[in-house]
């Protein structure tokens, strides 16, 4: 297996265990309304403070303790950790040119990135793709139906990139005929799907499932965010 094949296969891996590992989970039978609004209020306290940075990542953990899918930030953490990596080493050259705390210069923008990507990922993990599909429905029934449709696809398609790129380099096959051999099966899988389910769309009508558990927790976490934006 050549070590682009290699790379490509453990980062097709990577982003299907960190979006896809769990399917319908109790985490993503919440108000997506209410995750945003963390997520916007969580990001503003991470940019101001490493405190709050630091903060915001262990209420992160906690949380993905309590659903269950702790997982999904340990999977989630180390797709985030190369940018990072890379954002505080650029950081750190540039306050070593002027003299300053490189130590102090790399810890701070490594916690503020992974904080911040933790933040995004935990409302890529508990967003409720039922309510988005109702909203979408009441602008676009045809909108809504693609959404649902697209949702399902992504996940078989790159868990099927990654065993193709396995199988492939494990044959010695040049990675660019790998890609086109994706390209093609993606555009039949598109099409198996849109023939299979062309007449349902007609009467598709979805239906939104909330979890009372997983809204407290939502406001509990809007509330710390409120809280931190003090400090």
């Amino acid at each position: 297996m050549t070590s682009i094949s290699k790379i490509l296969s453990r980062l097709t891996q990577l982003v299907l265990r960190s979006l896809f590992l769990y399917g319908l989970i109790e985490a993503r039978k919440g108000s997506t309304l209410l995750q945003l609004l963390f997520t916007a209020m969580a990001l503003v306290a991470v940019v101001r403070s490493e405190f709050a940075a630091l903060c915001i990542l262990f209420v992160v953990f906690i949380v993905y303790i309590v659903y269950g899918i702790e997982k999904y930030l340990k999977y989630s953490l180390a797709l985030a950790l190369p940018p990072a990596i890379w954002m505080s080493l650029s950081n750190m050259l540039i306050i070593h040119l002027k003299g300053g705390d490189i130590i102090r210069a790399f810890l701070s923008v490594f916690l503020r990135a992974e904080a911040g990507s933790a933040v995004v990922l935990l409302l890529l993990h508990t967003l409720n793709i039922s309510e988005l599909c109702f909203i979408l429905y009441k602008l676009s029934p045809i909108t809504s139906f693609a959404t649902a449709l697209f949702w399902r696809l992504a996940s078989q398609l790159i868990k099927e990139t990654t065993e193709m790129l396995y199988i492939h380099g494990l044959k010695g096959e040049k990675t660019w005929k790998t890609l086109a051999m994706l390209f093609i099966r993606g555009e039949e899988v598109v099409q198996y799907f849109t023939e299979g389910v062309h007449l349902k769309q007609y009467s598709y009508k979805p239906k939104v499932v909330y979890s009372t558990r997983v809204i407290a927790i939502q406001i509990i976490l809007l509330v710390v965010a409120m809280l931190l934006q003090f400090l």
